[in-house]
Protein backbone atom coordinates (compact mmCIF):
# COMPACT_ATOMS: atom_id res chain seq x y z
CA UNK A 1 0.00 0.00 0.00
CA UNK A 2 1.45 3.37 -1.05
CA UNK A 3 0.84 6.58 0.87
CA UNK A 4 0.63 9.79 -1.11
CA UNK A 5 3.37 12.33 -0.39
CA UNK A 6 0.88 14.90 0.87
CA UNK A 7 -0.18 12.51 3.66
CA UNK A 8 3.03 13.29 5.57
CA UNK A 9 2.65 17.04 5.10
CA UNK A 10 0.80 17.68 8.42
CA UNK A 11 3.60 15.99 10.38
CA UNK A 12 6.24 18.02 8.53
CA UNK A 13 4.37 21.27 9.22
CA UNK A 14 4.04 20.40 12.91
CA UNK A 15 7.77 19.64 13.26
CA UNK A 16 8.78 22.78 11.36
CA UNK A 17 6.47 24.90 13.53
CA UNK A 18 7.91 23.45 16.74
CA UNK A 19 11.45 24.14 15.55
CA UNK A 20 10.60 27.75 14.70
CA UNK A 21 8.75 28.33 17.97
CA UNK A 22 11.69 27.10 20.00
CA UNK A 23 13.81 29.89 18.55
CA UNK A 24 16.36 27.58 16.98
CA UNK A 25 16.63 24.06 15.72
CA UNK A 26 18.10 21.50 18.09
CA UNK A 27 21.86 21.07 17.56
CA UNK A 28 23.24 17.79 16.35
CA UNK A 29 24.65 15.88 19.30
CA UNK A 30 26.70 13.00 18.04
CA UNK A 31 29.57 11.38 19.85
CA UNK A 32 30.83 12.21 23.33
CA UNK A 33 30.30 15.66 24.84
CA UNK A 34 33.14 18.11 24.31
CA UNK A 35 33.65 21.50 25.90
CA UNK A 36 35.70 24.43 24.73
CA UNK A 37 36.96 27.36 26.77
CA UNK A 38 37.23 30.82 25.18
CA UNK A 39 40.95 30.71 26.03
CA UNK A 40 43.28 27.76 26.50
CA UNK A 41 45.22 29.29 29.38
CA UNK A 42 44.89 32.06 31.97
CA UNK A 43 48.02 33.52 33.52
CA UNK A 44 47.69 36.29 36.11
CA UNK A 45 49.88 38.17 38.56
CA UNK A 46 48.29 39.51 41.72
CA UNK A 47 49.73 41.37 44.67
CA UNK A 48 49.13 39.92 48.13
CA UNK A 49 46.07 41.63 49.64
CA UNK A 50 44.38 42.30 46.28
CA UNK A 51 41.97 40.54 43.97
CA UNK A 52 41.36 40.43 40.24
CA UNK A 53 38.46 38.98 38.24
CA UNK A 54 38.86 37.44 34.79
CA UNK A 55 35.84 36.37 32.77
CA UNK A 56 36.04 33.41 30.39
CA UNK A 57 33.35 31.47 28.58
CA UNK A 58 32.61 27.79 28.28
CA UNK A 59 30.77 26.11 25.39
CA UNK A 60 29.57 22.50 25.11
CA UNK A 61 28.73 20.40 22.06
CA UNK A 62 25.88 18.72 23.99
CA UNK A 63 23.29 19.91 26.46
CA UNK A 64 24.67 18.87 29.84
CA UNK A 65 23.00 18.80 33.27
CA UNK A 66 24.39 19.02 36.81
CA UNK A 67 27.82 20.30 35.83
CA UNK A 68 30.48 21.30 38.34
CA UNK A 69 33.76 23.09 37.79
CA UNK A 70 36.60 21.48 39.71
CA UNK A 71 40.02 23.06 40.26
CA UNK A 72 43.35 21.54 41.19
CA UNK A 73 43.93 21.73 44.96
CA UNK A 74 47.05 23.82 44.27
CA UNK A 75 44.77 26.69 43.17
CA UNK A 76 42.35 26.65 46.12
CA UNK A 77 44.31 29.29 48.08
CA UNK A 78 44.19 31.86 45.27
CA UNK A 79 41.19 31.11 43.02
CA UNK A 80 37.41 31.15 43.36
CA UNK A 81 35.18 30.09 40.45
CA UNK A 82 31.72 31.61 39.96
CA UNK A 83 29.50 29.85 39.26
CA UNK A 84 31.10 26.60 40.41
CA UNK A 85 27.99 24.67 39.27
CA UNK A 86 25.60 24.84 36.35
CA UNK A 87 22.21 23.19 36.50
CA UNK A 88 22.32 22.96 32.70
CA UNK A 89 24.69 23.94 29.91
CA UNK A 90 22.82 24.50 26.67
CA UNK A 91 24.60 23.10 23.64
CA UNK A 92 26.35 25.57 21.37
CA UNK A 93 25.97 28.57 23.70
CA UNK A 94 28.62 30.51 25.60
CA UNK A 95 28.34 30.29 29.39
CA UNK A 96 30.20 32.91 31.40
CA UNK A 97 32.56 31.84 34.18
CA UNK A 98 34.27 34.32 36.50
CA UNK A 99 37.72 33.44 37.78
CA UNK A 100 38.40 35.46 40.93
CA UNK A 101 42.07 35.59 41.85
CA UNK A 102 42.80 36.76 45.42
CA UNK A 103 45.54 36.37 47.99
CA UNK A 104 45.47 37.54 51.61
CA UNK A 105 47.84 40.36 52.58
CA UNK A 106 49.92 37.81 54.51
CA UNK A 107 50.40 35.54 51.46
CA UNK A 108 53.96 34.68 50.52
CA UNK A 109 55.33 35.58 47.11
CA UNK A 110 54.95 32.35 45.15
CA UNK A 111 53.52 30.78 42.02
CA UNK A 112 50.48 28.51 41.81
CA UNK A 113 49.58 26.39 38.83
CA UNK A 114 46.86 23.94 37.97
CA UNK A 115 43.78 23.33 35.90
CA UNK A 116 40.02 23.81 35.98
CA UNK A 117 37.99 20.79 34.84
CA UNK A 118 34.36 20.36 33.82
CA UNK A 119 32.84 17.47 35.77
CA UNK A 120 29.71 15.63 34.74
CA UNK A 121 28.94 13.69 37.90
CA UNK A 122 32.18 11.83 38.64
CA UNK A 123 33.33 11.92 35.01
CA UNK A 124 35.64 14.62 33.71
CA UNK A 125 34.82 16.10 30.33
CA UNK A 126 38.03 16.54 28.28
CA UNK A 127 39.57 20.03 27.76
CA UNK A 128 40.78 21.47 31.07
CA UNK A 129 41.58 25.18 31.40
CA UNK A 130 45.20 25.75 32.44
CA UNK A 131 45.70 28.36 35.17
CA UNK A 132 48.88 30.07 36.35
CA UNK A 133 48.91 32.57 39.22
CA UNK A 134 51.89 34.51 40.46
CA UNK A 135 51.50 36.19 43.86
CA UNK A 136 53.83 39.11 44.54
CA UNK A 137 54.46 41.10 47.73
CA UNK A 138 53.77 44.79 47.95
CA UNK A 139 56.91 46.95 48.06
CA UNK A 140 56.85 49.43 50.95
Amino acid sequence: MKFPLYASLPLFVLLATLALESGRAAPLQRGPARVRWSVSEVSETITAGTKKTVTVTLRSTHELANISLWMSPSLEQVLTIQPARFETLAAGQDHEVKLIFAAPASAAAEEHGGTVHVKLGEATVPAPLTIGVRVTRRLN
